[in-house]
């Protein structure tokens, strides 16, 4: 019998990006670092899987998006899961936000690398 404990069951991330290829290349960079991962190629969509699933440890998500952009989702996810840890990312230096900011949260400029990830992974969220 299989045992879905959280000491036992590999870290789960939800990856959005409405961007397929990068989407399927993160997530061979987030298996690499021994995720679990889950995808969405929009805000909305992802919004679906935060709400049916309360086993999601991380939320990487694309700023820039149709429909619910990464912010709202990341306003959104926190409220549902405060305990969940966000990264936004974004290729955009002067990213548009409304009352919320991508400085409300961990934050990757696009282009990113692995290290970028593990550096900002292994860093304490609480600083």
């Amino acid at each position: 019998m299989v045992s879905d404990s959280p000491a036992l069951r590999r870290r789960r991330v939800l990856l959005v990006d409405d961007n397929a290829d990068l989407l399927t290349l993160t997530a061979d960079l987030f298996i690499l670092l021994g995720y679990e991962v889950l995808t969405a190629p929009t805000g909305d969509e992802a919004l679906d899987v935060l709400q049916q699933r309360s086993d999601v440890d991380l939320l990487f998500s694309d700023v820039v998006m149709p429909g619910v952009d990464g912010v709202q989702l990341a306003q959104i996810a926190r409220r549902l899961h405060p305990a969940m840890r966000i990264i936004l990312v974004s290729g955009f230096v002067n990213v548009p936000s409304g009352t919320a900011s991508v400085h409300d949260f961990d934050f990757i400029p696009k282009p990113y690398r692995l290290s970028d990830i593990t550096r900002l992974l292994t860093s304490d969220p609480e600083q």
